[in-house]
Order: structure tokens, then C-alpha cells, then sequence
């Protein structure tokens, strides 16, 4: 966040929130004992999808995406990727283009560098 000149009272503040994040898990009616979260960004969170999508991994992944030149283009502007919150749509008009596409986000490149897993399990083609 510092490097895209977020300015450091923010990050201090989102530091200090998520530092202190506690859940507690609601089934059948009753309640867990609270927890603490050390990772990720609150789901349902009303600043959630956007701090997942503008800090560094999303940014980097959508340029390194676009400087490819696999994926779709409309008028000139990139549309190979589509993304909301961490849900992430792929498009090319190939199927190399796509393979290679993926190849950016395998863990052994773009994921395994930023640390993010992905869920293989939610892939459609």
C-alpha cells in the first residue's frame, strides 16, 4: 500500500482494525466462542472488494495479464480479465491464449510469488 502512496495514517488505521478482527461463527442458533482472524479481508465487509481488488496482488495481476497480449480486446482496451471482489474471469478468443493466461496465475509464477491460492474447484470452460 505504500509503494501506491496510500497514505500511512490509512494503512495505520486498516493495521490497527484488522489487527484486532474477531469472528464468532453463528449455527443452529448458537453462537461459537469469538476467534481471532489473522489473514484475508472481511467477507461482506463494505470496504472488502475493494482493498482486495486496488492492493498490490490484483493490480499486478491484471497488468501482467494485459503486457501478455493473450485475452481479449475491445477497441484496443484489454478485457482479458474481468474481476470482482476474488472472484476472476479469464477471457481469450483461443485456447492457447487462455492456457496462457493461466500459466501467469499458476502457483509457480504470479500466485505462488504473492502467496494466493486458487480454487480449481470453482474453474468453468
Amino acid at each position: 500500500m505504500t509503494e501506491r502512496n496510500v497514505p500511512h495514517c490509512f494503512i495505520r488505521v486498516l493495521h490497527n482494525w484488522y489487527s484486532k478482527l474477531v469472528s464468532i461463527v453463528k449455527w443452529n442458533g448458537i453462537f461459537s466462542y469469538p476467534f481471532s482472524v489473522y489473514c484475508g479481508v472481511r467477507q461482506g465487509g463494505v470496504t472488502s472488494s475493494h482493498q482486495f481488488c486496488s492492493i498490490y496482488y490484483v493490480d499486478d495481476l491484471i497488468h501482467q495479464l494485459e503486457a501478455s497480449n493473450y485475452g481479449c480486446y475491445v477497441t484496443g482496451e484489454f478485457f482479458g480479465c474481468i474481476m470482482y471482489a476474488d472472484e476472476l474471469l479469464l477471457l481469450s478468443a483461443t485456447v492457447t491464449g487462455l492456457q496462457q493466461m493461466l500459466n501467469i496465475v499458476t502457483p509457480l509464477r504470479f500466485a505462488q510469488f504473492n502467496g494466493i491460492i486458487f480454487n480449481h474447484k470453482n474453474c468453468m470452460f
